[in-house]
Order: C-alpha cells, then structure tokens, then sequence
C-alpha cells in the first residue's frame, strides 16, 4: 500500500502519512526512491520476517510498550532466521569430494 492509498484508507492527508513514516511512527513503513511503501497490509509475511521490521519491532516494544514476550518474539525469529541462513550457507559453500584424477 503506498502512502496514497494509507492516507484514503485512515481518513488523513498523504503528507501527514509521509510525516508518520519519516518519524518512525509507523513500523511497516519502507521509503523506496521517493514513495513511503507500507508492507503489512500488502505482504504481511514479509514484514514477519524482515530484519529492520523485527528489530524496530522490538525495541519499540520494549521502550514503548514493556511488552517482553513480544520483544523476545521478535528476537527469537531474528535468531532463527539467522541459524537458518547459517546453516543454508554452510550446506552450500562446502567443499565437495571428488574422485582424483
């Protein structure tokens, strides 16, 4: 959803969403070139995963809500993304046997 369509669909102007998304005060929010893109409502599993959501996610919890079981939520998946890759990259860049020539 762009900034365009956020503004019609909450009641506000465009530029008060660009405000909002330039602060930080809406988490979803992604500048690409000069648009604000506003994942969660179009693509909410890749915002689930996204580091930069994740992080943000978490801190905003825990200095805005006190909320740990979603700060650790947050913090988990982050983990588990990270093993996963870890692991994706191990089982692709070892070294294969050949026979000798």
């Amino acid at each position: 959803m762009s900034a365009r369509e956020a503004a019609d669909k909450w009641g506000i102007s465009q530029r008060r969403v660009a405000i909002l998304c330039s602060e930080g005060r809406i988490d979803e929010a992604v500048m690409v070139g000069n648009m604000w893109i506003i994942v969660e409502n179009t693509c909410p599993v890749i915002n689930r995963i996204s580091p930069a959501a994740l992080i943000s996610r978490a801190f905003y919890t825990l200095g805005i809500q006190d909320n740990l079981n979603q700060y650790y939520q947050c913090i988990l998946t982050l983990v588990g993304i990270s093993a996963l890759f870890c692991l994706g990259g191990f089982l692709l860049t070892r070294r294969k046997r050949y026979a000798s020539i």
